[in-house]
């Protein structure tokens, strides 16, 4: 007995040590029943507090919200992801969720929150530049034409079109660079 109580305490004092919101819950009412603390700190909370009021995370004030996930989960028996915004420390954040049966016995539900803000602000940040690019090389006289790896044309500009005296409406997406030199 005092094993098991050694390997629980450890459980718990890892789960409370990852930076990520970790929670499980019974999987026939959904009630929460356990909470790290990175998931009682984006809540502000204790983990006593979250437990006591059932708080969910990104759920606003519907706490159904929240179960939703977990439902299906329990009824594709396999794991289920979503993102939503929420805000953590005053700040907006884009959080991946995962919900997940636990075991063969399936009495549990376990769920994860992963903050991917980083990765959309690069995201964004790389799609601006690309946007910006293509306006620079629409703008110019000279013919540009861009081809992938693959050689597949990945960008052309009206000069390139005017050149070959091709027309946009007629020319193929995914061209490739033989293609190209047979029209």
């Amino acid at each position: 007995c005092a094993d098991r109580e050694r390997q629980m305490g450890f459980y718990v004092n890892l789960l409370n040590r990852l930076p990520h919101p970790v929670w499980w819950r019974r999987s026939e009412d959904l009630r929460l029943i356990g909470c790290n603390t990175a998931y009682a700190r984006a809540l502000d909370m204790t983990i006593d507090e979250v437990l006591q009021s059932q708080r969910q995370l990104g759920a606003g004030a519907i706490p159904e919200h929240g179960q939703a996930l977990a439902q299906r989960a329990r009824r594709s028996r396999e794991p289920q992801s979503e993102s939503h915004y929420i805000v953590v420390d005053g700040k907006r954040r884009l959080l991946d969720f995962t919900e997940s049966i636990l075991g063969d016995e399936e009495d549990m539900i376990a769920g994860f929150a992963q903050d991917v803000t980083p990765l959309e602000e690069v995201q964004t940040t790389l799609a601006t530049h690309i946007a910006a690019h293509d306006q620079i090389l629409e703008m110019l006289g000279s013919a540009i034409a861009v081809f992938g790896a693959d050689k597949r044309l990945k960008f052309f500009n009206e000069a390139f079109l005017r050149l070959w005296g091709l027309d946009e409406d007629f020319f193929p997406d995914d061209l490739t660079y033989g293609e190209l030199l047979e029209l």
